[in-house]
C-alpha cells in the first residue's frame, strides 16, 4: 500500500503517533487516500476513520479535499438514525417485559453499522415475545432462523435477535452468564440495556474467533471501551470463570499487536490451529460449550447441511472482510 497508508491509518486509529509528513502525504495522493479508505472500511470504521483524519489535518493547518469532506457528510446521515433505533428498540423490549441486551452494537466511536444485534433472554418464550413485540412496534421480517430473526427497521438497519449467542450451533458465550449479566447504560440520548462490559468483552472476542474468524481495528476499539469500563481483572476472572480463556487470549494477543505493530494489516485472519484450540478448550472446560457441539453434529448428520457448514468455512477462509 502506497505512502505508509497502513501505519497511517493503523495510527489515527488506534491512537499511536501522526507525522506531519505522512499526513500530508496521505491527503495529496489520491491513490493513497483511496488505499487508506479502502482500509479503514475492511476493518468495518470508514465513518470514524474519516473523523480523526479531518480532526488530525484541522489541528495540524492540512487543507483536506472536498470530496472527502462531503464523503463523510454523507456518511453522517447514514449514521444518525443508528443511536436513537437502538434506544427505540431497546425501550419497545423493555415496555413489553422482554429481558434483553444489544449486543456489538454501542461503539465507542460514529460507526454506520448495517445490523443492530440483541440477545435475547428466556429462551423460547423469550425470543417469541420479543420477536412479537417489534412486529406490533411496525418491524417486518426478513430472515428467520431455529434460534434467531432478522427484522427490517425502514432505515437500512436490520435488527438481528439472538436466544443463542453462536457459530451455526457452536456456542461460544454461555446463555445462562449473559442472562444473569444484563445492565442499563447510557446511549443515543437515552438508557439501553446492554451486557456488564466484562461479559461482553468476551462476546465480542468470541464472535471475532468462533465466528467470524478474524479481528478487525472495529473490534480492537470495542474491546479497548469495553476493557476499560470494567477493569482488566474482571474480565480474567469472568474468562476463567466460565471456560472463555480462548476469548480472553485471543483478545490480548490482537490487541498487543494493534497496539505495538502498526506497521501489522488488519484484518487479521485466525489460524486453523487456533480456532481448533480454541474449541477444544471451551469444549474441555464448558458444558454448555459440549452441548452445543453435540447439536452441531446433529444437524450435520445431513448432507446437504455439512456441504452447507464446509462452504460456510470456506467462505469464511477467502473473505477479506466481514
Amino acid at each position: 500500500m502506497p505512502c505508509r497508508a497502513v501505519q497511517v491509518a493503523n495510527s489515527l486509529i488506534v491512537g499511536g503517533p501522526v507525522g506531519r509528513e505522512d499526513l500530508e502525504a496521505l491527503l495529496n495522493d489520491q491513490a493513497c487516500l483511496e488505499a487508506f479508505k479502502d482500509y479503514a472500511l475492511k476493518n468495518r470504521l470508514l465513518l470514524h476513520a474519516l473523523d480523526v483524519l479531518l480532526d488530525w489535518a484541522g489541528r495540524l493547518g492540512l487543507e483536506a479535499p472536498r470530496g472527502l469532506v462531503e464523503e463523510r457528510a454523507g456518511l453522517e446521515k447514514q449514521y444518525t438514525p443508528v443511536p436513537r433505533l437502538i434506544v427505540e428498540v431497546s425501550g419497545i423490549l423493555e415496555d413489553a417485559g422482554v429481558e434483553h441486551a444489544v449486543i456489538k452494537s454501542i461503539r465507542p466511536y460514529r460507526s454506520t453499522t448495517v445490523d443492530i444485534d440483541v440477545f435475547v433472554a428466556g429462551g423460547r418464550e423469550g425470543f417469541v415475545r420479543a420477536y412479537e413485540a417489534l412486529r406490533r412496534a411496525g418491524f417486518r421480517l426478513f430472515a428467520a432462523g431455529p434460534e434467531s430473526a432478522t427484522l427490517e427497521t425502514g432505515y437500512g438497519v436490520n435488527l438481528d435477535l439472538y436466544v443463542e449467542v453462536a457459530a451455526s450451533r457452536i456456542r461460544y458465550c454461555p446463555r445462562r452468564v449473559l442472562e444473569e449479566n444484563l445492565v442499563k447504560v447510557w446511549y443515543g440520548g437515552g438508557r439501553v440495556w446492554a451486557l456488564a462490559p466484562e461479559l461482553e468483552f468476551l462476546l465480542i472476542a468470541g464472535h471475532s474467533l468462533f465466528k467470524e474468524h478474524m479481528f478487525t481495528l472495529s473490534d480492537h476499539l470495542m474491546l479497548r471501551d469495553r476493557l476499560a469500563a470494567s477493569g482488566p481483572r474482571p474480565v480474567a476472572e469472568a474468562a476463567l470463570a466460565h471456560g472463555c480463556t480462548p476469548h480472553l487470549l485471543h483478545a490480548a494477543r490482537m490487541m498487543r499487536l494493534a497496539r505495538t505493530r502498526l506497521d501489522t494489516v488488519f484484518p487479521m485472519k485466525v489460524g486453523v490451529g487456533q480456532l481448533v484450540a480454541g474449541l477444544a478448550s471451551m469444549g474441555l472446560r464448558s458444558p454448555w460449550a459440549r452441548e452445543g457441539y453435540l447439536l452441531q453434529l446433529g444437524y450435520m448428520l445431513r448432507p446437504s447441511r455439512t456441504r452447507e457448514v464446509l462452504e460456510y468455512l470456506v467462505e469464511h477462509a477467502v473473505r477479506e472482510t466481514y
